[in-house]
Formats: structure tokens, C-alpha cells, sequence
């Protein structure tokens, strides 16, 4: 075998281990759960006049406190467990709400607010 054989031969071989690895690493990469800690908080209808809202977990801490408020009054709280890679929603019912709406969720010393003016 010449020497511009094995110099192709290399290459190819090089190539085929190369992007076998880097398919591998995006699999990886893909993955929400996969040594990520991330936790995030959104309405479930941010259009609506429905407070409802949703947590979606990918951190290891499962244990969640919620904190609704009408302006600076507290309305409702409560806790939530929302394991690993799932989402949990809220089924709160509140009425009559106007203003600034705030919803407050910690996790831990984590902290996340969002709102919506009705």
C-alpha cells in the first residue's frame, strides 16, 4: 500500500470517528436533564385574565414555595414538589383581580417572579 492510500484511508477513518463523536456529544447536549440545574416558571395563558401558571424542573431540587400577590397584598400561597424533567400547574382560583398581578416562586435560595397587568 502507497503512501496517498493510507493518507485517504486516514482521513476517511478520522472523519467517520469524528463525527460519531460529535453526534454523541449532541445527544448528550440535547438532553434537558443530563447534569443541568434549571428550573423555569411561565403562565399557562399569559393573554387570559387566568393567573394559572406552570413550573418546569430540570434541577435536582424538587421542593418549590409559590407566592401569588395583587399589587403588594398577598392573595394565596402554597408548595409545590415537582420532580425532575416534569412540569407541574397550578389549579389556583382566584377572582375579581385587577392591577399587577406577581407570581413568586422560590426554590432554595433560587428566586422567579413573573406578572401580568389585568
Amino acid at each position: 500500500m502507497n503512501n496517498s492510500k493510507k493518507i485517504i484511508l486516514a482521513t476517511i477513518l478520522l472523519s467517520l470517528i469524528s463525527a460519531v463523536y460529535l453526534s454523541w456529544m449532541e445527544k448528550r447536549q440535547a438532553d434537558l436533564n443530563l447534569n443541568k440545574n434549571w428550573w423555569v416558571l411561565s403562565f399557562d395563558n399569559p393573554k387570559s385574565n387566568d393567573v394559572s401558571f406552570a413550573i418546569e424542573n430540570h434541577s435536582q431540587k424538587t421542593d418549590f414555595h409559590w407566592e401569588i400577590f395583587s399589587g403588594n397584598v398577598k392573595i394565596k400561597a402554597g408548595d409545590a414538589v415537582v420532580a425532575n424533567g416534569t412540569i407541574w400547574t397550578s389549579n389556583v382560583q382566584v377572582n375579581n383581580l385587577a392591577g399587577k398581578i406577581s407570581i413568586i416562586v422560590t426554590n432554595g435560595a433560587d428566586k422567579k417572579e413573573i406578572y401580568k397587568n389585568l
